[in-house]
Formats: structure tokens, C-alpha cells, sequence
């Protein structure tokens, strides 16, 4: 794919976003409109906008609301719900985030100033210069445990859970691969329908019940960018992938979540800044 493709792409999910952002978006659709996988829309829609795609939404329709609080004759409340907002309640609250006012004193005072806060209000990141080594990985079979919510919580929890079962079953051996799945985009979904894997790589089959699983990650072609450093800055080198590598790369991506390994993970505490993780972005 090349980056003028890429933009193509970006641009007709923000022209769907444009001429629907009052009404339910569905995510599936939008990034069927910018036949993009699903499994990275928000990534991807993150690092070329630099908000996700709550905020990008929530953005226009507080725009929308503004001008007609300064010029329409609506009821705050009708214009919260003309603006896609659920209740008066919600918009009220995405209102003074934005703008640092409430809708009612916006009214009153009627300041046109406002519209630059809201437009401007995105984030930005920095040049990073990747070059990842394509690999082609054959199907890896796990045994994992899942949980939901914080990553920054629930990742280690799940390490630790896994790690005290596959030491007491003499799982452990040399060869043992760590692999992490974090399926959400926390800038997006709600904090407790976060979903995390923690899998190994087992060279045997043992009974197992639940919390603990088998499965197998999906083989196929992967760009594998490696991570140095602590685990709670991957969220900035994926924005990095997405915005600066990504849209030059010539690759399309496959419909299944990326994933990481951990090659430190017993380094955690003791030296994090030191810490390789390899991160696997699924590519045809």
C-alpha cells in the first residue's frame, strides 16, 4: 500500500464520520468504508488523527453543539440529543471537558474563541524511525489465561497466575516462549471490557480446567518491531507503527490481533528500562 492509498483510505472514513457523526456509528462499517482490518481501524485511525475515535467523534458533535447553543433556539436538552449525545447529563459533562465551560454559560456568554480549544483539541507524536524484520511465523501452541480490565493491573496478574501454574506443572523449560495479547485500544474501550492474554508456549500437553486454556496464535507473516524498555510505554511505540511506519510500507494487514513477546519478562522489577519486547503486526 502506498501512502497516497493510505490517505485515500483515512479520508473516506473521516467523510463517513462527517456526514454521520450525529447518529451510532458502527465500527465494523466504518472500517469496511476505509477497507481497513478491524482488528486495527483504531490504531490506525489514532496514529494519522492523533485522538481515537471517541474523541474524534465526541469532538464534532460538542463543534456542532456550540453553534447551534450560539445561534439556534433548541433547549440545551434538545440540542444534546440532536448532537448525538444520550442525555443532557453526557453532554454536559463532554462539553466542559472540551470547552471548560458549561453548555448554559457558553450560551451566555457566547464565545466564538472556543471553536480553536475544540478544534485543536488532539493529541501529537513524535518522529520514530523503524525498520522491522518480516518474518513468517509458524502457528504457536499456548496454553493461556485471560482477563479483563486495566492492562496495566490485569497483564500482571495474569503473568503471575500463569507463570505460578506452569512452574508448579514443570512447564518452564528454556524454550518456553511469552507471548501478551491486548485485543482493546484503552483510548477507546471502556477500562473493565479490557482484554488481555498472557500465553506460554507449552512442550507438553497437561489436563488443564478453567481459568487456563489452549489455543494457538495465527501463523502467517508478521513485521516485528522490537521495544526497548518499559512495558507501559508499548502504547507509544504502536502509535509510532501506525503513523510513521505503516502508511509507507507497502503492506496490507491481516484480520488478526498483533500480539507481543516478551523476551525479559523475568527482568520486570529488576531493570525495566532494559526490557526487549518484540511487537507482531499480522501483514500479507
Amino acid at each position: 500500500m502506498t501512502a497516497e492509498r493510505y490517505i485515500q483510505r483515512i479520508s473516506k472514513a473521516l467523510q463517513y464520520i462527517d456526514a454521520n457523526f450525529r447518529a451510532t456509528i458502527n465500527i465494523a462499517e466504518l472500517a469496511g468504508v476505509a477497507c481497513f482490518s478491524q482488528f486495527h481501524f483504531h490504531r490506525i485511525f489514532t496514529a494519522y488523527t492523533g485522538e481515537s475515535l471517541w474523541s474524534y467523534i465526541k469532538r464534532l458533535r460538542i463543534q456542532y453543539a456550540a453553534e447551534q447553543l450560539l445561534y439556534g433556539k433548541e433547549s440545551i436538552t434538545q440540542i444534546a440529543l440532536s448532537s448525538g449525545f444520550e442525555s443532557q447529563t453526557s453532554f454536559n459533562k463532554a462539553f466542559k471537558q472540551i470547552t471548560g465551560m458549561s453548555p448554559s454559560n457558553f450560551r451566555r456568554n457566547g464565545q466564538h474563541s472556543i471553536f480553536e480549544c475544540i478544534r485543536n483539541h488532539k493529541q501529537t507524536y513524535g518522529d520514530l524511525i523503524m525498520n522491522p524484520e518480516i518474518v513468517n511465523l509458524k502457528a504457536q501452541h499456548v496454553m493461556y489465561l485471560n482477563k479483563h480490565g486495566d492492562y496495566n493491573t490485569t497483564a500482571p496478574a495474569a503473568w503471575s497466575e500463569l507463570i505460578s501454574f506452569a512452574t508448579e506443572n514443570n512447564l518452564l523449560t528454556e524454550k518456553v516462549r511469552y507471548f501478551g495479547i491486548a485485543y482493546d485500544n484503552p483510548k477507546v474501550t471502556a477500562t473493565d471490557k479490557l482484554r488481555y492474554d498472557a500465553c506460554i508456549t507449552v512442550p507438553k500437553a497437561i489436563p488443564i480446567k478453567k481459568p487456563f486454556g489452549y489455543k494457538d496464535l495465527v501463523e502467517g507473516r508478521y513485521a516485528v518491531f522490537k521495544h526497548i524498555g518499559e512495558y507501559e510505554k508499548l502504547d507509544s511505540t504502536y502509535s509510532a507503527i501506525f503513523s510513521e511506519w505503516y502508511p509507507k510500507c507497502g503492506y496490507e494487514l491481516r484480520d488478526v490481533p498483533s500480539f507481543i513477546e516478551y523476551l525479559d519478562v523475568h527482568l520486570r522489577k529488576e531493570n525495566p528500562s532494559t526490557q526487549v519486547s518484540l511487537i507482531h503486526i499480522p501483514i500479507v
